[in-house]
């Protein structure tokens, strides 16, 4: 087994190495990106990482969280679903209250009415009460006479 400042050595020749093709400009370089900082870190660390292991985790949890994205686009879906019958339910509530207003509004105008006809005909009655009274006492006054 390698040690540390082996490795570092190693690294570190490597780095020369694509620095004289030309550096993150070859394509060497450019295959290499990012790759000798992961290589230190490892160093570092002690850690085992590559940028395989990081795609191939990245691609998991694209995977995952692509399956939960459909599950919640479901959940979604049926929640619109279930909100339209809702609206639709609220609609019919709506309709009902207003048909009842109308309702009420008909009946306090009809009740309106007949509490005019009431107090109509309670004035009657005591002008009829006034008046047969009026009459009772003539009578009264002609059988007497």
């Amino acid at each position: 087994m390698t040690s540390k400042d082996q490795e570092r050595k190693a690294l570190e020749e490597i780095k020369a190495i694509v620095e004289k093709i030309g550096g993150d400009q070859s394509y060497i370089g450019m295959a290499f990106k990012g790759c000798f900082d992961i290589a230190e870190e490892n160093i570092i660390n002690d850690f085992g990482d590559s940028w395989i292991d990081r795609w191939s985790a990245a691609i998991n949890e694209n995977a995952k969280l692509t399956k939960e994205i459909g599950e919640l686009k479901k959940h979604k879906d049926s929640f619109e679903a279930e909100l339209e019958i809702v609206k639709d339910q609220l609609d019919k509530v709506r309709d009902i209250r207003d048909e009842w207003m109308i309702e009420a509004k008909s009946t306090d105008e009809r009740l309106t009415e007949i509490q005019q006809q009431y107090q109509e005909s309670i004035s009657r009655v005591a002008q009829l009460e006034t008046e047969n009274t009026k009459l009772k006492a003539k009578l009264y006054d002609m059988m007497t006479a």
